[in-house]
């Protein structure tokens, strides 16, 4: 006997502009890699504004996972939220935070606290067999 697995049709994946993001909402899909994001998980529901500014600073669209109302009230938004260009610009001196730490990571070595600071002759006495 064959299991027939069904998707729950009341459910639908839209492109949402990351500025009409908001709480609650299902992350499945970003326009970048999930790697280039502080995100563990690819797919996540928004919890709280830190996560909703990040998003914003990373992305420009994101895919969102709703309910089909959700869906249309979205869309809805979207037409009546002015284009992109017509909003404020980023600053072009604000770089992006993970391009600016994978640029100066050796900066931040000195900010790393050692524990305990052993001499390398002392590790290596207790390495050796």
């Amino acid at each position: 006997m064959a299991l027939l697995l069904t998707q729950d049709m009341s459910k639908k994946i839209i492109e949402l502009p990351a500025e009409q993001l908001r709480t609650g909402i299902y992350v499945s899909r970003l326009d970048r890699p999930w790697t280039d994001t502080p995100f563990l998980f690819q797919g996540f529901a928004i919890k709280d504004d830190e996560e909703l500014q990040t998003l914003r600073r990373l992305c420009k669209v994101v895919y969102v996972e709703v309910s089909a109302a959700e869906a249309e009230e979205l869309k809805s938004a979207a037409r009546k939220t002015p284009a992109p260009e017509s909003r404020q610009p980023k600053p072009a001196d604000s770089p992006d935070p993970l391009e600016e730490l994978s640029i100066n990571a050796t900066a931040y070595v000195d900010h790393v606290p050692v524990k305990d600071p052993v001499q390398l002759k002392t590790e290596l006495s207790l390495a050796a067999p």
